[in-house]
């Protein structure tokens, strides 16, 4: 195994997505080292089916920190100067920093009042009079689609909301019926949640270009159904892909005809976590858990019928020799669900996140507990001014590998 150590080169990124696709077998050949290791269950005897390199990398005295640069004197004198009254006009609301506009859930143009409630949006003057409301599209079992968005009244919508009757309690298939099925139809995805609704998120304003980004959850399952980069009979490496979704409005017609124009959407990979705009351009942080399991770990168990009555060296065998294909595929099918045209520049170098490890030993450990490829971040930006294609957002990526799925992201 040949893999990197953190460094700032790791920043710029691969020129060439053949060499990303190297990068991830070599650290899910990483991972394979562990669970061959673990697996053969030879005490404290250390197996290296894939031998280690770590390429080395020249480390300043002082650790490399990335912090913001802050203007000594102008916090100085704004510190010594007296407060001042300040006369809001624009409405900005959870701003930290000039410029720079953060998502909420509720955003003000001066004019209008937007705000989200659950799958809806609301539209408010600055009397706090409703003007014009819009449902989000509904989550279908098999089908999502973008467009099937519905203008609502508030009677409607109380009718909608009202409390369903009791129904028929549906009774379960019997034991039977169930281990009979084939293997090949028995999945792990959980049932489809019913009477489950979308949920907004997050909203962007842009009020110069009059247009609004709603950032809007819970049609990941939808999504994920519908597409065709998924091997038969298996989920994909991101567990959490198509879970956010962004719709951008203009707002202009709501001075002439009382309701907001869509312009277009996008789906996104992951959980939201953040986002921001700086001016007409928008940035959303959205993150990911990977699918280890069923792409490594399991076709490498002890468990699997291949490896039925085999001693420890015939195990290690046969696992190195099935993992050289499963990290092929593993590899290629996270590229295939980045979904990035080709262009990795803006992906961080898949690397250990440390400058040095005393053992291989300790190095496998700290790669499989504190992980390498566990989880993936990633900003996604766009200009909400653009004209959008066939209602498709044209967006700009960038990402990073994380160690763990529960990793921070800001």
């Amino acid at each position: 195994v040949k893999l990197d150590l953190i460094s700032p080169d790791a920043l710029g990124g691969y020129q060439k997505c053949r060499d990303m696709r190297k990068a991830l077998k070599e650290a899910a050949k990483l991972h394979a080292n562990f669970i061959i290791q673990r697996n053969a269950r030879q005490g404290n005897h250390f197996i290296t089916p894939f031998p280690v390199v770590l390429n080395s990398v020249a480390v300043a005295s002082r650790p490399v920190a990335l912090r913001a640069e802050v203007s000594t004197a102008s916090v100085s004198a704004s510190s010594a100067a007296a407060p001042t009254p300040v006369t809001e006009t624009d409405f900005e609301t959870n701003n930290q920093e000039e410029g720079v506009d953060e998502a909420d859930i509720s955003k003000s143009d001066g004019t209008y009042v937007y705000t989200a409630y659950g799958d809806l949006l609301i539209v408010l003057d600055t009397d706090g009079n409703e003007v014009y409301r819009l449902q989000m599209p509904p989550i279908e079992p098999n089908e999502f689609n973008p467009l099937d968005e519905k203008e609502v009244t508030k009677d409607e919508q109380e009718e909608v909301d009202e409390e369903p009757e009791d129904e028929e309690p549906i009774e379960p298939a019997p034991p039977s019926e169930i281990s009979s099925r084939p293997a090949s139809s028995l999945s792990i995805i959980a049932p489809f949640p019913r009477n489950q609704r979308a949920r907004i998120v997050a909203i962007l304003l842009d009020i110069e270009s009059e247009r609004l980004s709603v950032v809007v959850s819970g049609y990941g399952h939808s999504i994920r159904r519908s597409l065709t980069i998924y091997p038969e009979h298996k989920g994909g490496v991101f567990s959490s892909f198509g879970n956010t979704h962004v719709r951008v409005y203009n707002t202009k017609s709501l001075t002439n005809k009382r309701t907001l124009t869509f312009m277009g959407f996008q789906n996104l990979n992951g959980n939201y976590r953040s986002a921001r705009s700086i001016g007409k351009n928008a940035h959303i942080v959205t993150n990911t858990n990977m699918n280890n399991y069923q792409y490594l770990e399991g076709p490498l168990a002890r468990f699997q019928a291949e490896f039925k009555d085999l001693d420890d060296d015939e195990y290690i065998a046969a696992a190195k020799k099935k993992a050289k294909g499963l990290v092929n595929t593993y590899a290629a099918q996270i590229l295939k669900e980045l979904q990035l045209r080709g262009n990795c520049k803006n992906t961080v170098k898949v690397v250990l996140l440390q400058q040095g490890l005393s053992t291989d030993n300790d190095m496998m450990n700290v790669t499989y507990s504190s992980g390498i490829l566990n989880g993936y971040a990633e900003i996604t930006s766009f200009d909400m001014s653009a004209k959008f294609r066939r209602k498709q957002i044209r967006a700009k990526k960038s990402g990073m590998f994380l160690p763990t799925s529960w990793f921070q992201v800001y």
